[in-house]
């Protein structure tokens, strides 16, 4: 028994070729035989509830840890969440469960989503698929690595600054950051609260697509969440996409950077939404000098401010070292249970948040985000997407020992993910290609606020002509 795309094992359920059950005791086998390696799943399910109707009856997913899930613990990834068992379930995950898909299981990622790599997670990074010795990507690292290696069809992530597209990227797998507000955030652990958005895994453009449906509306318990008609991504999708305007980013800039490879990849698509008829017109990075700045100093102090209510009296473990205040009292706990890099990223915040600094620091990275907006705005009133690389790079070495703390380019391989989130909108990683290490190679499209239909037709047009996207890891075929 195969399964490989969500819509194929869609049509297989609806037409009883195969059961609930079966499917079920297939991800159930995979995820016992290979999670020992690719620590991909926190925790899993070994019995569930079928629900016979819906869009998607009997389909496991895999949700990352971030996501609240009743009656199923929810760590974010951190010691100091070990075992906590949410009293409700995310709204996103919520949608899904309607309409009969079944949360095989939590999926690994850096501790409350603070990471490009999957190494700061309290439980141990995932492995890449494609090689163990790489990265599968972060924050969002277990989703992506249990999608590529077929434990699961589709998974549920969280992207902030590139947290789906660069896992995805680097694993061989779409990758969707729908607009902000598009999805629900509720019940969503909350890193950034102006760049979290939930983000989708899958193996193909019609298979996100179906997934957005699913999981896109309004939710009174969002207050950042969109009024916005009912969604018909999967029904209107076309590849037919000839006179469309197309933006692509010029990596001159990059020269001295870009694995060539990647530029080459990069090149051979381009060409082929030319030869599809699209005129393509070259633009500069807006910004180029200030948006991993900007993103970092919002996040870290968003971060810093979210991250508050974890003292060990409202939420999380309390430390069993003695106290003489109730500032020790706090330290200690944050000491005990939060990971290097989380207390890395709260310190910064902290300071830019504090007096005499704010307006030197966040106050001033603020504005440089609404110069961002505009100045993508302008390039989005002229073409329908924007093109680019995900990353520099392929998948990293897993080696944080050596570079934890120390190695800026952990942080700057986000440099053509983070402008999506700052401007709140949609984007998606596409496979399509491979480097001489066979190692996965991804290209990133960004449409205007609620351009989702943009740039899921362009992405089909290219899956079409790239016809790359049933590969898989030679070992977890």
């Amino acid at each position: 028994m195969d399964f490989f795309s969500l819509c194929s094992l869609q049509k297989k359920l609806q037409s009883s070729e195969v059961s609930p059950k079966e499917v079920f005791d297939f991800y159930l086998k995979r995820i016992e035989k290979y999670n020992p390696c690719l620590n991909a799943f926190i925790s899993w399910k070994k019995i569930p509830s079928f629900k016979k109707k819906g869009r998607l009856a009997g389909i496991p997913i895999g949700v990352k840890d971030l996501f609240c899930t009743k009656d199923l613990r929810t760590t974010a990834g951190s010691k100091g969440l070990e075992q906590y068992l949410p009293p409700y379930t995310a709204t996103a995950v919520e949608k899904l469960e309607q309409e009969g898909a079944i949360i095989i299981g939590k999926c690994n990622n850096d501790e409350f989503g603070m990471g490009s790599t999957g190494e700061h997670s309290y439980f141990g990074a995932s492995k890449n698929p494609w090689n163990e010795k790489h990265s599968p990507g972060g924050s969002s690292s277990g989703s992506a690595s249990a999608v590529s290696a077929r434990l699961c069809p589709a998974s549920l992530g969280t992207d902030t600054g590139g947290s789906v597209r660069l896992p995805a990227n680097y694993c061989h797998l779409v990758g969707l950051k729908p607009t902000y507000g598009r999805v629900s955030r509720y019940g969503m652990i909350a890193y950034a609260s102006s760049l979290d958005q939930a983000g989708i895994f899958t193996h193909t453009v019609e298979d996100s697509a179906l997934l957005l449906d699913v999981m896109s509306g309004f939710d009174s318990k969002d207050s950042t969440s969109l009024k916005t008609k009912p969604p018909y991504f999967q029904k209107n999708l076309s590849s037919e996409i000839k006179n469309k305007t197309l933006a692509y980013f010029d990596l001159e800039p990059f020269k001295n950077e870009m694995n060539p490879e990647i530029v080459s990849a990069y090149q051979k698509a381009l060409k082929l939404l030319e030869q599809r008829g699209c005129c393509l017109i070259e633009k500069k990075i807006p910004f180029l000098d200030y948006g991993i700045s900007a993103y970092y100093l919002i996040s870290t102090s968003e971060a810093s401010s979210n991250l508050s209510r974890y003292d060990g009296i409202r939420y999380g473990k309390q430390s069993l070292k003695s106290s003489q205040s109730l500032q020790e009292f706090y330290s200690l706990n944050r000491l005990d249970f939060f990971g290097k890099e989380v207390r890395r990223r709260i310190l910064i915040g902290t300071f830019s948040l504090s007096s005499g600094y704010y307006e030197d620091y966040f106050h001033k990275a603020c504005q440089v985000r609404y110069l961002i907006k505009q100045a993508f705005d302008e390039i989005f009133s002229s073409c329908e997407a924007i093109i680019s690389p995900v990353s520099k790079n392929t998948a990293p070495l897993l080696n944080s020992k050596k570079t934890e703390g120390k190695n800026l380019s952990f942080y700057l391989n986000d440099i053509f993910t983070v402008f999506a989130n700052l401007i709140g909108s949609p984007a998606l990683s596409l496979p399509c290609s491979f480097s001489k290490d066979k190692l996965p190679i991804g290209l990133q499209l960004i449409g205007p606020a609620l351009g989702e239909q943009k740039i899921l037709n362009v992405a089909l047009a290219l899956e079409e002509d790239l016809n790359i996207f049933e590969k898989s890891p030679e070992k977890y075929k």
